[in-house]
């Protein structure tokens, strides 16, 4: 595992790779919600060559390992999940 001030870079599905660093915030997929947001703690062992990384999620202080293909910026999170709020809302 790595330490607090580890980093790496996590491709998203649009083919885009974004780097992210221990103790950003992040948002990606917890239990039943598709987006939820956490703070990034540190890389984690991976598994059959899909980087797993460990993500303290808001609200319960759960952690637990995600794949880091699987997350998105603050900003870029945000937006997703406001847009699927909406969508909801109708």
């Amino acid at each position: 595992m790595a330490g607090p001030s580890s980093s790496f870079t996590a491709g998203s599905s649009s083919g885009s790779s974004r780097s992210f660093s221990a103790g950003e915030l992040v948002w990606g997929p917890r239990g039943n919600f598709p987006s939820w947001p956490g703070k990034l703690l540190e890389s984690a062992a991976a598994g059959e060559g899909q980087r797993q990384v460990r993500v303290c999620w808001f609200g319960s202080k759960e952690e637990t390992a995600v794949p880091a293909a699987a997350l998105k910026d603050l900003s870029d999170g945000l937006e997703a999940h406001h847009k699927e709020r909406k969508r909801l809302r109708k």
